[in-house]
């Protein structure tokens, strides 16, 4: 389980530039069209096929409702793009999208820190 958080951070990271080059060039990528989506990125699909014991714990609830709201966030600044409304994409970015972000990070990396304490 720690591999696959760290490799959750080092992708969402990962796309999170991506991110950044898309509006700084204003081409939004055939990948992030489905930006919306929790379920379609990598971690999302391993997130939603966890076992039920581990869906009842604290800390996945919480990086689950993160990454929801993350990928939420993600989808509204596709579309504004699409929408040719860069200025608003990007002010969406270093506000909420940057804020959410940075707890989901947080969140994995607490989940890892409980995982590391477990027998």
């Amino acid at each position: 389980m720690l591999q696959i958080i760290d490799d959750a951070i080092a992708s969402h990271l990962a796309w999170a530039d991506k991110f950044e080059v898309a509006i700084a060039s204003g081409e939004v990528s055939e990948g992030m069209r489905v930006a919306g989506y929790d379920d379609l990125c990598e971690f999302g699909k391993w997130l939603y096929s966890l076992d039920d014991s581990v869906k009842h714990q604290a800390a996945y609830r919480k990086v689950k409702d993160l990454h929801y709201q993350f990928h939420s966030v993600s989808g509204q600044v596709v579309e504004l793009m699409n929408s040719n409304a860069f200025s608003k994409a990007q002010q969406l970015i270093e506000s909420s999208y940057g804020i959410i972000s940075a707890q989901l990070l947080q969140a994995l990396r607490e989940w890892q820190d409980l995982e590391k304490g477990k027998p």
